[in-house]
């Protein structure tokens, strides 16, 4: 950056960039595992089935007969990683990235005080965090209002300021470019290390607990396993209809429940202290539903780990359709529980 006037230093910049991926598998490398991001190869196999087939649909107007089942395999490869993406395993790409970058921050350093020394400047460092996220519909909590969010709007969680707090403090600056997938949409958020929370709320941006109910999933798991996509294609004149066909193991239902449970637990004791929070759908049903009726938490008899909840007198922790039905009418959401 040059100098504003002739009495001033310029600065030498270095920018450190490295990936958060959401959808992420772990791979032995060397001795240890370490995540290891599944979107990168989509975004290039994506991009090679545009540069192979854009000309001859957009210039011969024609559609291959193996374009919609090139798509749809695409699709599906992509859909079967993120059907057992959790947010453990966000966090665990996060940590990786920011742990390894921050302990190279002193050699980053030394090479941008070189430079800048070279140039008679000041010197900062940055890190730039690219993340891909594939969160589902999520609903925001904050000073008495909630809010619907699309899975394209990315959310800054509580649990990533913590992070970030931890940065070593040879970084000057943290720059967050979150985006889907294809990044069709991009946020980005940019904020000095020194105080960060002082920085956030100097610019009114919120950071929110996140409680979806997989918050406390033990690293490794997730709530459907050994998942088998496909998806059917079929041309209708100059449209292409993609039908997915699902195989999975899911979770057994009593030990999701007692997940939800937890995560209830956690957004009703946000909610009442007016500390704002996040919730995915199934959550966020049973926070509508239940938690007027839920007057405490006792520990399960089963396990160590768990809670359940005590109910007002008369009242019953059960769904039925007709609940579920109003909710997602109420939201113009699919069921998806």
């Amino acid at each position: 950056m040059p100098p504003e006037n002739k009495h001033s230093r310029g600065t030498v910049v270095g920018i450190e960039h490295f990936l958060v991926d959401h959808v992420s598998e772990p791979r032995r490398k060397s001795k240890e595992f370490r995540l290891q991001s599944c979107t990168r190869p989509f975004q290039k196999d994506a991009r090679s089935l545009y540069e192979n087939y854009h000309d001859i649909v957009n210039d011969q107007g024609i559609i291959p007969d193996d374009l919609p089942n090139n798509i749809g395999s695409l699709i599906a490869r992509h859909l079967a990683f993120t059907e057992q993406a959790t947010f453990p395993l966000f966090m665990q790409s996060f940590q990786q990235g920011l742990e390894k970058h921050s302990r190279e921050a002193v050699d980053y350093m030394h090479v941008i005080r070189k430079e800048a020394q070279k140039r008679n400047s000041d010197c900062k460092l940055f890190f730039l965090i690219e993340i891909l996220t594939e969160f589902p519909t999520l609903f925001l909590h904050a000073d008495g209002r909630m809010k619907l969010v699309s899975d394209k709007t990315f959310v800054l969680f509580e649990q990533i300021i913590s992070l970030l707090e931890k940065t070593d403090k040879q970084v000057d600056y943290v720059v967050l470019c979150a985006g889907d997938p294809l990044f069709t949409h991009v946020q980005t958020i940019a904020f000095k290390t020194q105080n960060i929370r002082a920085e956030l709320k100097k610019r009114h941006m919120k950071s929110y607990f996140y409680c979806g109910h997989d918050v406390q999933l033990p690293a490794g798991e997730s709530f459907v396993k050994e998942v088998k996509l496909s998806i059917r294609s079929e041309q209708d004149d100059e449209k292409i209809l993609f039908t997915p066909e699902l195989e999975c193991k899911v979770m057994d239902p009593a030990y999701v429940n007692k997940f939800v449970c937890n995560a209830l637990r956690a957004a009703l004791y946000f909610s009442r202290n007016h500390i704002p929070f996040v919730v995915n759908t199934v959550v966020e049903y049973c926070f509508e539903k239940h938690s007027t009726n839920i007057v405490g938490w006792k520990k399960s008899p089963d396990d160590n780990w768990s809670y359940v909840p005590i109910l007002a007198p008369g009242a019953q922790f059960e769904d039925d359709n007709q609940s579920l039905d109003l909710f997602f009418q109420k939201w113009g959401l699919k069921n998806t529980l």
